[in-house]
């Protein structure tokens, strides 16, 4: 009774901030923008509505029989303005697949494009380890554009018997798609459903899980590694999509009222459930737009990133080969961080605008323009002098100046190396300095 009282005082209180069922309620985020809310579906509020006052059954699900059992499907379809957050759901049919396949380490995904990825969370029971956990419910969206909607799909597994049917539906998804979405789905989603397949339809159906994948949580990691905040899809949401879907069931409670339903087969705990998982998967659409946003273009970088997450993102074309992207990324991010100008002393960001210089300076410096990468790391030094940037600019100094006075000086300031590589670069430029103390003077 307790638990039925709490969830009505929640859903009276999204009914007054908007004025009808939803979890996704606006709040103001960090920089006071409201976020929009246009989640969850309104099949999904009436089914939150009818859980609230503890009616069963009502979880809007269609039952189909078939060869391997029954299959009980629930279906939603999704307008392509339609937003989470900033983000229009139709933002991923023109999101710039070479930047994903960068992102996501994903080279494959740059010949594909996401007319047709499959976007996939799962919801476990957790019902101990191994070949005891099951997905006892599984979201998928796509999109069809020809109709102009994203189609969510969800599939209920009410009897464990009928876990065969289950998975025949979702291989069936599998087959159409050319990329899989998810968000930790490399380390949980696809190897349960890859075990469960295998085990209810053998191993030729459980290949399909072998598409290409962009997992959204190492995506969410790398770009915002520089921002402390937990990369969970919520806090991404709320960071990244300014989105904040208000009450909301966590992991643990998930699996908890699935094991209540296997015991008394009541389904009212599991509509919170099944509206969980709706925005988890809506989500991921929203999200794949986002992060493929063209960095090229000012507008789009300026409507969504820092300055040091697109530094980050230089970070990483430049790690996967991509130089002339990640020059391009680079520069974004230095005119990011003047155009902030003023603003940015003022913020809390500051330290983060460092990063874009550091970084373009050592693009520079491996595209072999050492005299721009020794301007960048000297206006980097007007605002931070630490060890690691003074090492930088000593070996600059040293070998493309010729300047061993300088360089010198800054290895005697510190420059985090052990002391013994140390003390053998001061001596190099000890005696450097002393065979030609008035050519080095010049040039200095």
């Amino acid at each position: 009774m307790s638990s039925l009282r709490g969830r009505l005082a929640r859903l009276d209180a999204l009914r007054a901030t908007k004025g009808s069922v939803a979890l996704g309620a606006p709040v103001a985020t960090s920089e006071s923008v409201p976020a929009r809310s246009e989640l969850p579906s309104e099949a999904a509020s009436r089914m939150l509505v009818r859980a609230a006052a503890g009616e069963r059954g009502r979880l809007d699900f269609d039952a189909r029989v078939g060869a391997h059992g029954t299959m009980l499907r629930r279906l939603v379809r999704f307008g392509l303005e339609r937003r989470v957050g900033e983000v229009r759901l139709g933002e991923a049919l023109d999101a710039d697949a070479r930047l994903l396949a960068l992102l996501a380490i994903e080279p494959r995904l740059s010949k594909l494009g996401c007319g047709r990825a499959l976007f996939l969370d799962v919801e476990s029971s957790g019902l101990g380890g191994g070949t005891a956990n099951r997905a006892f419910l599984v979201g998928l969206a796509w999109y069809e554009p020809s109709a102009e909607v994203l189609v969510l799909e969800q599939h209920f597994l009410r009897e464990l018997d009928d876990e065969a049917a289950m998975m025949a539906a979702v291989c069936e998804r599998l087959e159409h798609a050319e990329v899989l979405v998810s968000f930790n789905g490399k380390s949980f989603d696809l190897p349960l459903l890859r075990a469960r397949a295998t085990m209810a339809l053998g191993r030729r159906e459980a290949q399909l899980f072998a598409l290409p994948h962009v997992d959204l949580l190492h995506v969410a990691r790398r770009v915002h590694a520089c921002r402390d905040f937990k990369k969970t899809l919520s806090q991404v949401e709320r960071e990244v999509l300014r989105f904040h879907r208000g009450p909301d069931v966590g992991g643990a409670e998930v699996a908890r009222r699935y094991q209540q339903f296997l015991r008394d087969r009541d389904e009212v705990g599991l509509a919170e459930v099944v509206v969980h998982n709706e925005h988890d998967v809506v989500t991921l659409a929203a999200l794949l737009g986002f992060y493929g946003r063209p960095l090229a273009h000012h507008e789009a970088a300026e409507r969504g990133l820092e300055p040091s997450e697109l530094a980050s993102i230089a970070r990483l074309m430049r790690r996967t080969g991509a130089a002339s992207e990640a020059t391009i990324t680079a520069e974004l991010a230095v005119l990011a961080v003047e155009r902030l100008g003023a603003d940015l002393q003022r913020d809390s960001r500051l330290a983060l605008a460092h990063e874009p210089l550091w970084v373009r300076a050592h693009l520079k410096r491996r595209g072999g323009d050492d005299a721009g990468a020794l301007r960048d790391l000297e206006r980097l030094r007007e605002r931070r002098d630490e060890a690691e940037l003074r090492l930088a600019l000593a070996k600059l100094y040293e070998h493309h100046v010729r300047a061993p006075g300088r360089a010198l000086a800054l290895v005697l300031a510190g420059t985090g190396e052990e002391h013994e590589a140390s003390r053998r670069r001061a001596t190099r430029l000890e005696a450097k300095l002393a065979r030609r103390p008035e050519k080095t003077s010049r040039r200095a």
